[in-house]
């Protein structure tokens, strides 16, 4: 059995009728002797066991570092965790821009061109009659072109105005009466009040 003491370093001492001699603080004894002398309150260890003598600053310092390290796992699991949510938003907000893709590319591809072509048109014609200064107008000019677009509208089918009302921004409850659509005549209207 190896013993060790820090207080007998280099020395031999006699304990127990028998001499022990600490090289570089240890010692190679019998276990019996080595038990009594572990036993005996002698500031004699078994090999490794020496408590170490640190300062108050040493245990101060110490202290302070274990629970500065305890800080940071903490804040660094908040962290991980404030993470691990934001990572989670962005996949679903990922995901839901690959639904509204597809229903982007769905409507391109449902759509009617002439239809397109005529919310394009009349939304340039409003612009421009909003920009145009120009005397030159009439009263009957605006009828004209009313009772045109009153005309193309009369020939659209009933489904193809409620298509076109809810992209002009007209919602079901507007285009509804008692859970059932208006009348083909009452959209037309509807859609000649947006314009």
């Amino acid at each position: 059995m190896k013993i060790e003491s820090q207080v007998y370093r280099n020395q031999t001492i006699r304990i127990f009728d028998e001499d022990i001699k600490f090289v570089n603080g240890i010692a190679d004894v019998t276990d019996e002797l080595g038990g009594k002398a572990i036993s005996s309150g002698l500031p004699i260890y078994i090999e490794g066991g020496v408590p170490s003598n640190k300062t108050k600053s040493e245990l101060m310092l110490e202290n302070e570092l274990s629970k500065r390290v305890a800080g940071y796992k903490a804040e660094t699991g908040f962290l991980k965790n404030e993470i691990m949510g934001l990572n989670l938003k962005i996949q679903k907000l990922n995901e839901e821009l690959v639904l509204w893709k597809g229903i982007c590319e769905k409507l391109k591809k449902h759509i009617d061109p002439t239809l397109l072509g005529e919310i394009l048109n009349k939304s340039a014609e409003v612009e421009k009659e909003e920009s145009d200064t120009k005397p030159g107008k009439t009263e009957a000019d605006t009828e004209t072109e009313d009772n045109e677009i009153l005309k193309r509208l009369k020939e659209k089918k009933k489904d193809e105005l409620i298509d076109m009302a809810k992209q002009l921004g007209i919602s079901e409850d507007q285009l509804m009466v008692d859970g059932k659509f208006r009348t083909k005549d009452d959209i037309i209207e509807l859609l000649m009040s947006v314009k």
